[in-house]
């Protein structure tokens, strides 16, 4: 899953420009609290989806995804994309979306705070 969402504030163009890793930064440090944020909305078993949270950073962007193994991958498409689910003791399906709605937001002022962090 990917975080895409605009924030205001700061021109990504000229965190593009100038050519250092502001972008990258701003953009990761915000991934791992969207990431931290959406433990609470994860279907909880035995922890090992909550526990296979990654972020993955690029260029201009970084990804945020669940399910790191073929085993908790297939668990994770399953009680992400099933609606209706009765899921194990907390969480529920679409949790980044739904996170997302109550947090983004907050992402945008932790984007916005690195990137002015990062460009001195």
């Amino acid at each position: 899953m990917r975080v895409i969402h605009q924030f205001g504030g700061v021109s990504i163009k000229e965190l593009e420009r100038r050519g250092d890793n502001a972008l990258q930064a701003a953009c990761f440090v915000t991934a791992e609290n969207a990431l931290s944020d959406c433990k609470p909305n994860i279907p909880y078993l035995n922890g090992d989806l909550i526990g296979s949270g990654k972020t993955k950073p690029g260029q201009t962007d970084c990804e945020i995804m669940w399910g790191t193994d073929d085993d908790t991958a297939k668990y994770a498409r399953y009680q992400y994309y099933t609606k209706g689910l009765r899921h194990p003791k907390q969480g529920s399906d679409h949790w980044f979306e739904k996170t997302r709605a109550v947090r983004k937001d907050a992402w945008g002022k932790i984007f916005a705070q690195k990137a002015k962090e990062m460009m001195g």
